[in-house]
């Protein structure tokens, strides 16, 4: 899987009736672009100074709230 492309592994999903995680749906709902629909760590330093936690914000507000109390920097990445 490694180096599959991304039409190859929704194949996979569809040919095999895997569910999806929910976090896609509502990223492409979202309108995000593809190289950032990746379901991995909530919060890691991949793709900060990208955007990346503005799909965090528009997708979850409350918990982006809540998490930029504790973390207070974030806001400077969005």
């Amino acid at each position: 899987m490694w180096d599959w492309s991304t039409a190859e592994i929704w194949g996979y999903i569809s040919r095999h009736a895997l569910p999806v995680n929910p976090v896609y749906i509502k990223l492409r709902e979202l309108g995000a672009p593809e190289h950032f629909m990746r379901v991995s760590a909530m919060l890691d330093g991949n793709r900060l100074t990208e955007g990346r936690l503005t799909w965090l914000r528009r997708g979850w507000p409350a918990l982006f709230e809540e998490l930029a109390v504790a973390l207070p920097r974030m806001r400077e990445y969005i």
